[in-house]
This record gives structure tokens, C-alpha cells and sequence, in this order.
């Protein structure tokens, strides 16, 4: 990967989201456009454009962690305080920009209650309040009306976004520009002016590794186990600094794709029957084309085929033998390990004993590289301690997220409540 732009690694974000949920298909993308073209008449900087439109294509991630099963009416116009509070921790602990996190957490937030909103944040949040909600009736409507707009002028929107907003779409058409789809490349072309380095795209990517482990306190240790594991067995394999470079990026995104998994299948509690087991399976796939999207040919492949056996059992392309490449053979044993030794809805922590049998069987079956799995049945113990201490910071993480998601849920309550009384009243 020679120039990578902020385009390249927001279009992967974006078909990441779109495979998690065809109904949001395309909303991030929109959001940011018309946030765009809005912050641009208001006369804001261009470094603050590139951070708030990336803020946009984020604002409702949020949701593949809290909503399961909602029509999208109830999930944009509904049930929103909690993928807001989601979104918001997301964005201020694991984003490239931390500091635009309030602009997701009130970006619900009308304009008649703008009270509530921390005044350095007031303007990019109503702004994509009214942004978000003009894509919302773009998907959802054949024909849209925008007379909605004019309706919630003062109580939604303010007023002079409303204003700008009719006006840029006379001048520009903005909405003709989502029907016809030229706004996708009208956005990714000031993308595209952005340039990124491999570092920085990373760390996306590890922002939507975190939306995924976190989705279910059973995982949320998952890709660090694995990360840990992988980046130990190399170096006990004699694998060089480039080479262990490779598969611990590997090791940390191998499970990207399960964005695109169902939380009650995530978390449900038992074994998975074989409908169930098949929408699982899928997320190898997805991983492949979100990391290939990114312009991670070689992490692709490798991340995405840490569920092949060597007798060619495996999935999702059922390689065998030397057509699975070593690191994949690597992350299959660190995967397996890390789930053995990990604690689920439906079982605790295997004993070393039952793990080793279970590893080592699966080697005599031709299932598993033989010489990793000795490698790892030889430096067993080092390999758990290992792994658990790299596992306790993320676990001190969620536990400090999970405990400043019910603060702010108590705190949206008492708003809304306080909204409610103040309707009564007028």
C-alpha cells in the first residue's frame, strides 16, 4: 500500500456497516455528505470539516451494540439515547477523534432542549441532528417530503440550519445528489485530499475491532487474547519483527467481520443450532472483504482464513493442506486456544488438561499445524499468563465504559424527563 487516503479507509467502514445492516445502507455516508456541504456554507475550517464528516459516517455505531431487531423507524427515531451513549464512549475511547465524541452523544438532541448540550458542541450536533434525519427520510420515503423541516424548525432543527439547508439544496441538490448517487463521490473526492498513513488506518480499524468485542462482555477479550497468543507463538516459532508484525495485525482484525453477526447469537446461551451456526460462519468472509477494502490484501487473506483445517474441513473456503497460508495456521491455533480457555454464556474456563487433549487431538486429525500446536502445548503456561495480562486492561476498560454508559443513560433520563414536563407545560 503505497498513498492511502481517508477515502480508502472510510469506504471500508462504511461497506463494514453496510453489512451489519442493509437498512442503514449507504446513512453514514449521506450524513456526512450533507454535514459537509452544511459546515462548508457556514464557513468552517477544513481540517474540522474532515473531523466532523468522519464523526458523521460514524454517529450510529452505536447501534450494532444496542439494537437488535428494531424496525429503522424505532431505531433512528425511537430508541436512540442508547446508541448515542454508545457511540459517544466508542468515539472518545478508541477514535482518531476523541475530542468530537459529544457531537455523537447529543446528535438526537433537538433544538428546543439545546440547553442540555455542551455550548462547544452545539452547532456540529444540531447539525447532524438535521443531517441525520434528512437521510433517515431519504431512505425510508420514495418521494421525500422535507416539509418536516420547516414543521420542526425551532423545536428539532434551529432555524438557520433549516434555512441553509433548503438553500444549499436549491443551489447544490443535495437530495438529487442522494438519488442519483452523486454525492458518494462528491464526498470521497474532499476525502481523497486527506492522506493517511498506515498507522493511522489502523486505527480505525482497531476502533470497529472494539465495536465488535465489546458488543458482548462473552467476547469482549476475544481479539486481544488472540492478538496476544498470535504475537507469542511467533516469536517462540522464530518468526522475524516484519513477519510478527503481519500476523498480530492479522490476529487483531481476524474477527472484524463479525460486525455483521446478530448480538443474541453472540451471546446466546449455548451451542449454536445449525441456522444459527451458518449466519456465524459467515463473519470469515466479511472480514476478508472489509480488510481487502481497506487495502489489506495480505492481512485479508490471512485474517479471514483462521477457521481452515488442513484436512480441508474448514471454512469459508475449505482449503487444505499448503493452500492455507502459516500465519492463518498460526491465528487458527491462537483462535481456538483463546476460545478453550475463554469464559462464555454457556460455559467456564476449560481446564488446562481438557484443553491440551481437545488442541492436540485436533493436530492428529489433520485439523491444526502440527508444529504450532506443539509449540503451543509445549509453552501452555506461558502462553495463558501471557495472554491474561493483556486481557486485564481490556477488561478494566469495559468495566469503566460499562460503568459511564449508565451514568449518562441516567443522566439522558433525567433530560428526558425533564423534556416531558416541560411539553406538558406548553
Amino acid at each position: 500500500m503505497n498513498e492511502f487516503t481517508l477515502s480508502d479507509g472510510l469506504r471500508a467502514i462504511q461497506k463494514a456497516f453496510d453489512l451489519a445492516d442493509p437498512r442503514l445502507k449507504g446513512h453514514g455516508e449521506q450524513t456526512a455528505f450533507l454535514m459537509w456541504r452544511m459546515l462548508d456554507r457556514l464557513g468552517c475550517t477544513r481540517a474540522r470539516m474532515v473531523s466532523l464528516t468522519t464523526a458523521a459516517l460514524f454517529h450510529d455505531m452505536g447501534a450494532y451494540k444496542t439494537d437488535v431487531g428494531h424496525s429503522f423507524s424505532e431505531f433512528e427515531l425511537l430508541n436512540t439515547a442508547s446508541h448515542c451513549v454508545y457511540g459517544y464512549l466508542y468515539t472518545r475511547f478508541y477514535s482518531p477523534f476523541p475530542s468530537f465524541a459529544p457531537v455523537i452523544l447529543y446528535h438526537h438532541t433537538g433544538y428546543l432542549y439545546k440547553q442540555y448540550i455542551d455550548s462547544s458542541f452545539l452547532t456540529d450536533s444540531l447539525l447532524l441532528n438535521l443531517s441525520d434525519r434528512v437521510s433517515f427520510v431519504f431512505l425510508t420515503q420514495e418521494n421525500p417530503d422535507l416539509s418536516f423541516l420547516n414543521a420542526l424548525s425551532g423545536i428539532d432543527f434551529d432555524p438557520k440550519h433549516v434555512s441553509a439547508f433548503l438553500e444549499a439544496d436549491r443551489e447544490e441538490g443535495l437530495l438529487r445528489a442522494l438519488k442519483d448517487g452523486s454525492y458518494h463521490e462528491k464526498l470521497h473526492a474532499f476525502w481523497r485530499e486527506t492522506a493517511l498513513s498506515r498507522s493511522e488506518v489502523m486505527r480505525y480499524a482497531r476502533m470497529l475491532m472494539y465495536t465488535i468485542d465489546f458488543r458482548s462482555e462473552q467476547t469482549v477479550t476475544h481479539s486481544i487474547s488472540v492478538t496476544s497468543l498470535s504475537k507469542l507463538l511467533c516469536g517462540l516459532l522464530g518468526l522475524d519483527h516484519v513477519d510478527t508484525s503481519i500476523v498480530t495485525a492479522s490476529a487483531m482484525l481476524h474477527d472484524i467481520g463479525k460486525i455483521t453477526t446478530p448480538v443474541e447469537i453472540l451471546e446466546k446461551k449455548g451451542p449454536l443450532n445449525e441456522e444459527e451456526m451458518a449466519i456465524m460462519k459467515k463473519h470469515a468472509h466479511a472480514s476478508y472483504e472489509i480488510l481487502k477494502e481497506l487495502g489489506f490484501d495480505n492481512i485479508a487473506l490471512i485474517a479471514s482464513s483462521h477457521h481452515e483445517k488442513l484436512d480441508g474441513s474448514g471454512y469459508p473456503r475449505g482449503l487444505k493442506g499448503d493452500e492455507i497460508p502459516f500465519y492463518s495456521r498460526i491465528l487458527a491455533v491462537a483462535d481456538i486456544l483463546s476460545a478453550l480457555i475463554g469464559e462464555r454464556s454457556y460455559k467456564g474456563p476449560m481446564p488446562k488438561g481438557q484443553v491440551t487433549a481437545i488442541l492436540g487431538g485436533m493436530a492428529c486429525r489433520n485439523q491444526l499445524d502440527p508444529i504450532v500446536t506443539s509449540v503451543a502445548l509445549e509453552h501452555y503456561d506461558d502462553l495463558i499468563t501471557f495472554s491474561a495480562e493483556d486481557c486485564a486492561q481490556a477488561m478494566e476498560d469495559y468495566h469503566s465504559i460499562k460503568a459511564e454508559y449508565t451514568r449518562l443513560m441516567q443522566q439522558f433520563e433525567l433530560m428526558e424527563e425533564e423534556q416531558r414536563k416541560a411539553s406538558y407545560s406548553i
